[in-house]
């Protein structure tokens, strides 16, 4: 979530499809590298701006965290595993969801990769 200055109204800072631009940004792809932490980092989150419009990154980690602790902790680990499961599934579509919701003003995309296997989260076993 940033207020960015756009170019010819792109917001993005590397456009994909966007010949009318390509005079004003750059197509060239730039990669960066992070490393993963086992103990804490459970998912990349990669989206569109039409979701960055409307959402920082830390209203996304704490919508997707509030949806996966909402299962019910007076069942199984197995019946936890499914439910969560089950959440993770959806996810993407719940974030942009909730961007329409917030009035986003530009198309949504969202591409959530997991990184924990659910049976090695905390709390599950």
């Amino acid at each position: 979530y940033c207020k960015v200055y756009r170019v010819r109204n792109l917001s993005l800072s590397r456009a994909v499809g966007d010949r009318f631009a390509k005079p004003a940004v750059s197509g060239d792809v730039e990669i960066k590298q992070f490393p993963v932490n086992d103990e804490g980092d459970e998912f990349v989150l990669l989206a569109s701006d039409g979701l960055w419009d409307v959402m920082t990154s830390q209203d996304c980690v704490d919508f997707v965290n509030r949806r996966l602790k909402s299962v019910p902790r007076n069942i199984s680990n197995e019946e936890k595993i499914k439910a969560l499961y089950t959440k993770r599934k959806v996810m993407s579509r719940l974030l942009a969801n909730e961007a329409l919701r917030r009035g986003t003003g530009d198309n949504v995309c969202v591409v959530i990769v997991w990184l924990q296997d659910l049976g090695e989260m905390k709390g599950i076993r």
